[in-house]
């Protein structure tokens, strides 16, 4: 169960955090289970304050009654009980081994134990009458070679009998699919929602509630259990997670800033901060005052797989604010490839993104079904690349707030009409089914 190697290189990596960023090691190529929780503590450390793991996140770690009683399972010949034991412990694998050796024969040692798996299920495909040998060759060789190149996901070849079988076994399942929910209350009432991979817009006016839009459907996943990458370009990380908490507690976001609260509302405040505090380590915001590209997004959120954290949403505020992964290019090239790049970072993290963008101010005064795509700033490659896209308008008729959302057509298919909601001052995501006014497609 000890492996000293592994053990050598968290000394390695204590000594010299810069180490952390260098490495190609994800935590799921480790063996040892200290090994595995020193890596993850270094990481969070880092990632949290910048600097080398501090006394109070080992004491945490000791005081974790949970993990103390998982990680005694384990028979692990240390005990963590104090600071000065495990920094003895880590202390006594110091070597003259380079990190890079070191690096390479875990890399190395972890490719053997996959080599002997794929062994094991080559030999049932051999066995498999339905296989041919032409089959197995060549996803085993392509697995091979993915192993070769260091790469953690492995090439998954299938035959169209594979599939074919892979389908039957799924219809025998009376497992119901889950789909995760948009946000959208009578979106996800009428379509069940989306799966991952997906990206999804908002398209509205400036002050008509796309942010708190993506502020409620922040909460709305980590409420689910699911983990958030919150990306923030226009405000600092400290006001988007006060804006955060205000949605979650239900305090306006302006009273909490300038502490106005009445009694009651402290109360309400003080209680959903304990609350949060159960859910915080399930929410990560990325700001950066220079801006970001869905490059930088990717680059933190494969920081936090590499020490397993998977976020299941990518949420960022906005579109337009964001930079392109590709240098040196025109205002025109970037509006017009963010879509595609946005799509592509969707794919390689496997995650929902939920993304507002900005109508064109003219189109606001538009009534919604005079609303045409060619309002809004590049949509044709927004609609070519977008999972779901929606307009939004708000305004009063006849003495009524009305809220209007229009889809438009997206990657999934043509549009599915335009809906018309009451109470348009409530936020969008608390839109329900029961308030739909007016609709124009009957099969919604």
């Amino acid at each position: 169960m000890v492996n000293e190697t592994e053990l050598q290189f968290i000394n390695k990596l204590m000594k010299e955090n810069i180490l952390l960023f260098k490495t190609k090691l994800t935590i799921d190529k480790l063996t040892d289970p200290f090994a595995k929780t020193m890596f993850f503590e270094i990481s969070k450390a880092l990632r949290e304050y910048g600097e080398l793991i501090p006394s109070k996140h080992l004491n945490a770690l000791i005081n974790d009654e949970d993990r103390m009683k998982n990680y005694k399972k384990l028979k692990y010949p240390l005990e963590l009980t104090s600071v000065k034991g495990i920094m003895d412990y880590i202390n006594k694998y110091d070597t003259d081994i380079k990190f890079e050796t070191l690096e390479r024969t875990i890399i190395d040692n972890y490719i053997k134990t996959e080599m002997r798996y794929l062994a094991e299920e080559m030999s049932e495909d051999i066995e498999d009458s339905k296989k041919t040998i032409k089959d197995v060759i060549r996803k085993y060789s392509y697995n091979l070679d993915m192993l070769k190149y260091d790469n953690e996901e492995k090439i998954s070849f299938m035959s169209a009998n594979d599939i074919i079988e892979e389908e039957k076994k799924r219809l025998a399942n009376d497992e119901e699919v889950v789909y995760t929910k948009t946000g959208f209350n009578f979106i996800d009432h009428i379509a069940g929602g989306i799966t991952a991979p997906s990206t999804i817009y908002l398209v509205a006016p400036s002050g008509s509630g796309k942010s708190i839009w993506l502020y409620d459907s922040t909460v709305r996943a980590l409420r689910e259990g699911r983990r958030v990458l919150f990306a923030t370009i226009e405000i600092p990380a400290k006001e988007a997670y006060l804006k955060i908490l205000a949605n979650f507690s239900g305090v306006k976001y302006h009273t909490i800033l300038k502490k106005s609260f009445t009694p009651s509302e402290k109360q309400k405040y003080l209680k959903a901060l304990e609350e949060f505090e159960k859910l915080k380590d399930n929410l990560y915001i990325i700001y950066d005052e220079t801006g970001l590209s869905p490059d930088d997004i990717k680059h933190y959120y494969k920081q936090l797989e590499k020490v397993g954290i998977k976020c299941d949403y990518i949420c960022i505020d906005y579109l337009g604010l964001l930079k392109s992964s590709i240098p040196n290019q025109s205002e025109g090239d970037r509006y017009a490839g963010l879509p595609k790049q946005i799509r592509i970072l969707s794919q390689e993290t496997n995650s929902i993104i939920l993304i507002p963008h900005q109508m064109k101010v003219q189109q606001a005064t538009k009534d919604i079904e005079d609303i045409k795509p060619d309002g809004i700033y590049y949509a044709m490659p927004l609609m070519h690349e977008s999972t779901l896209a929606y307009f939004m308008t708000r305004k009063k008729e006849d003495g009524e707030d009305l809220t209007f959302v229009k889809s438009f057509k997206s990657r999934i298919g043509e549009p599915q009409g335009t809906f018309v909601f009451k109470n348009a001052n409530r936020d969008l995501c608390n839109l329900g089914i029961d308030e739909l006014y007016e609709g124009n497609n009957e099969n919604w």
